[in-house]
């Protein structure tokens, strides 16, 4: 039985997310992860994060 696409999306998320959480580079993320530097993919999970630090609303609420 296969885990349901949300759980495995997630699991493959959660690394480069806390490492771009941290400040590092999509490139660097991408190297190590063994991502394609410019990977599509890779970048969706990564706006997750910047959304938040590019949040205009950052302290307001």
């Amino acid at each position: 039985m296969q885990p349901p696409p949300e759980s495995v999306d997630a699991s493959l998320a959660g690394p480069p997310t806390r490492l771009r959480g941290q400040g590092h580079d999509q490139i660097v993320i991408a190297k190590q992860g063994g991502w394609a530097p410019h990977s599509k993919v890779l970048a969706g999970y990564l706006e997750v994060v910047d959304q938040w630090e590019d949040n205009a609303l950052l302290g307001v609420l």
